[in-house]
């Protein structure tokens, strides 16, 4: 997920939970309950792009319903206000689930997710289209970029 595509917004809120919700629930079906990791590209993002609620909700969902299926949670190039964040959110959460948090960059991502599973805007050679298409709005069939 591109973090400075995402902006806050109370009224949409509520369909970006059933949105995540969905595709983790998918991804769990598809890989017969496998493990699964997010790569969060916070390349970018400021504090317009900070949504509590949301990663809260996130964790929340992998918590409770899909701990088993969690891998791992990267950040990539997370900016510094955003780990003043991670502290306080650190706190709030068990050390089982902040094992599972890594804090990658440049230099490392490499480390970490395979060249074929990473997209090429990040070094990778992987080519899936990471957009989706809007059906129910005013700019109907307008693509929206997701990673």
């Amino acid at each position: 997920m591109k973090v400075k595509l995402h902006k806050k917004n109370s009224s949409t809120l509520l369909n970006q939970k059933k949105f995540v919700a969905y595709w983790i629930e998918k991804l769990d079906r598809e890989t017969n309950g496998g493990k699964m990791s997010l790569l969060m590209d916070c390349t970018g993002s400021d504090l317009s792009n900070m949504d509590m609620e949301l990663i809260m909700y996130i964790i929340t969902l992998f918590k409770y319903y899909f701990l088993f299926a969690l891998g791992y949670i990267y950040f990539y190039e997370m900016p510094w206000l955003f780990k003043a964040f991670w502290k306080i959110l650190k706190i709030r959460l068990p050390a089982k689930i902040t094992k599972r948090f890594k804090f990658i960059n440049k230099s490392s991502i490499k480390d970490y997710i395979a060249l074929d599973q990473l997209p090429v805007h990040l070094g990778g050679s992987c080519t899936l289209d990471y957009s989706v298409i809007q059906s129910n709005s005013k700019q109907s069939g307008k693509k929206v970029q997701m990673c």
